[in-house]
């Protein structure tokens, strides 16, 4: 049975799942109840893995990504390590107490690299949304890809959202096919989101969601210029921003999935959007964003240094507030 722990502040609410530490929110924007976190639409027992039995809202992934099943041009790298999808931080149950004012989570790794990892979350101050506090601790001085991994939900109504995304260098699609859904050109760079070519040769805009089609897709914003992604929710009248530490995060996934994933526990019924702001090289696992892959060759950094000596400190704060503001 998995926990959640609840932070409550007037009608705020901020939930914690000691599965996976994963937190969501709830908040009251002019007297309206706002839920902008996505929850996985499945049961616990429909799915294998910790990570699918309790997707949702936001949760840390250390080391980020999982290496994938077949052979990348340009993402080759021996199989070193076997690790779950999104690291151990994400497939098992966190240590979880609930204070006053903030909530605070720990983990402790089995691995000779990571020692433990602490989050706290609490309400910002002035306005609404969660202030996110991580701390890595290392037994070596190491590398490896690091993300946080933020999902919202999305709408039914095709178009009614809005996805506003930083200036970056450059836009990378997923190397392969994402899964047979998937429509976008694979391995190819890009620079505007709004016109992402497709392999017919036609293109999409990944920015007006939900898409028109059932598809599942991953693109990369690489070398970001700005610390803030938004999500525009027209229909709900409300945005939330995602703002970020461009000194731990310079690229950022984006994790498109709109019903085309229709095996268990997916089944063609899952509607999200994941915005994870990342040092690695997509989601391929610490083998391959420690390697000297295609986009580290092109200059960006795909693997984060952690010491043993210091602390790795990852702060970020996700905002809810009206359009019209």
């Amino acid at each position: 049975m998995n926990k959640v722990f609840e932070l409550t502040k007037g009608k705020n609410k901020i939930m914690v799942s000691e599965g996976g530490g994963m937190v969501s929110g709830t908040f009251d924007i002019e007297g309206e109840l706002v839920s902008p976190f996505y929850c996985h639409p499945w049961n616990e027992d429909e799915a294998d893995e910790g990570i699918l039995k309790w997707l949702q809202g936001d949760f840390v992934c250390v080391p980020f990504g999982i290496h994938p099943r077949q052979k990348i041009d340009g993402y080759e790298a021996e199989v070193k390590c076997k690790q779950p999808a999104h690291g151990l931080s994400s497939n098992t149950k966190w240590n979880v107490k609930c204070l006053n004012d903030h909530i605070e989570m720990n983990i402790k790794y089995n691995s000779c690299e990571i020692d433990k990892i602490q989050r706290k979350v609490m309400f910002l101050q002035g306005c609404n949304g969660i202030e996110f506090n991580n701390t890595i601790y290392a037994n070596i001085d190491t590398f490896m890809p690091v993300a946080i991994h933020p999902v919202f939900r999305l709408n039914e109504k095709r178009g009614s959202m809005k996805l506003i995304v930083p200036e970056c260098e450059t836009i990378a699609t997923y190397p392969i096919k994402l899964d047979k859904s998937s429509r976008v050109k694979p391995n190819i760079f890009t620079n505007d989101l709004s016109k992402v070519p497709l392999e017919d040769g036609e293109e999409v805009d990944l920015t007006s969601l939900p898409l028109a089609d059932d598809v599942e897709e991953i693109v990369m914003l690489c070398g970001l210029k700005d610390n803030r992604i938004i999500l525009e929710n027209h229909e709900e009248n409300y945005r939330v921003i995602v703002e970020v530490d461009l000194a731990c995060f310079s690229n950022c996934v984006l994790w498109f999935s709109n019903r085309g994933r229709t095996f268990t526990p997916w089944n063609g019924r899952n509607l999200c959007l994941g915005i994870e702001p990342s040092t690695a090289a997509f989601d391929f696992g610490s083998d391959i964003s420690c390697a000297d892959n295609l986009l580290k060759k092109k200059g960006f950094k795909t693997a984060m240094k952690i010491c043993a000596d210091s602390a790795f400190k990852i702060d970020y704060k996700i905002f809810v507030e009206r359009l019209n503001k």
